[in-house]
């Protein structure tokens, strides 16, 4: 517990030096460093709400690519500005430690592209970062996690001549992702989170294991 303040502190500071204005959300949503592990798949649905009028739904698919290795992919549509938007994404999260009762957290570092676009914007985005978390098992039996993120953004935006003037812009960010998992016994994940940088947003979300090793 008190490894993981001690990140949020820094990540809180990283994120007050940086810039504070934009409309890019970085599109990693899964709730856990921890790597898919072989013969799992999850998959889930979020709703997210922030800075500049953002409203969004989207959903996330996760599975196991090598040992270390994980793959994730994800669709959304928001509403920004009153400017409604699809989105598409896709991540690798590598595992920086083996699966071990040893390390009481597991911290990864993930790479990605996403993509939002309307007929007035077009945001494409190269987040960079890692995410460290630590499950905690309660007397119930249930897991209750910590997870936090910190990400490099590269930001290109696009905004075509129309309600707002033609604009091309690449930007460099930072990022924070963090938040609470609470694992039920048997049932989904509940997951709440927050994001702060460049924009604000807080996200509630489930993952359905539609395989899980026990």
């Amino acid at each position: 517990m008190k490894r993981t303040a001690a990140a949020l502190a820094v990540a809180l500071v990283l994120v007050s030096l940086g810039p504070t204005d934009g409309a890019a959300q970085v599109f990693y949503q899964y709730p856990d460093a921890a790597v898919v592990r072989a013969g799992e798949f999850v998959l889930g649905p979020y709703g997210a709400a922030g800075d500049n009028e953002l409203f969004r739904f989207g959903g996330f698919a996760r599975m196991n690519a090598t040992k270390y290795l994980d793959l994730g992919f994800e669709l959304l549509f928001d509403s920004a500005d009153g400017d409604g938007r699809f989105g598409a994404g896709g991540d690798l999260k590598f595992s920086l430690f083996p699966e071990t009762q040893a390390i009481p957290f597991d911290l990864s570092v993930t790479s990605g592209i996403g993509i939002i676009t309307s007929d007035e914007i077009q945001i494409v985005q190269f987040p960079i970062g890692g995410i460290i978390s630590s499950p905690f098992q309660l007397e119930s039996g249930n897991i209750l996690a910590l997870y936090l993120g910190v990400y490099m953004l590269i930001i290109d935006t696009e905004i075509a001549s129309g309600a707002f003037p033609a604009f091309s812009d690449t930007d460099l960010d930072v990022e924070i992702r963090g938040g609470i998992r609470y694992s039920l016994s048997a049932g989904p994940d509940i997951f709440v989170g927050f994001q702060a940088g460049r924009d604000a947003m807080v996200t509630v979300g489930a993952s359905f294991w539609l395989k899980r090793q026990s």
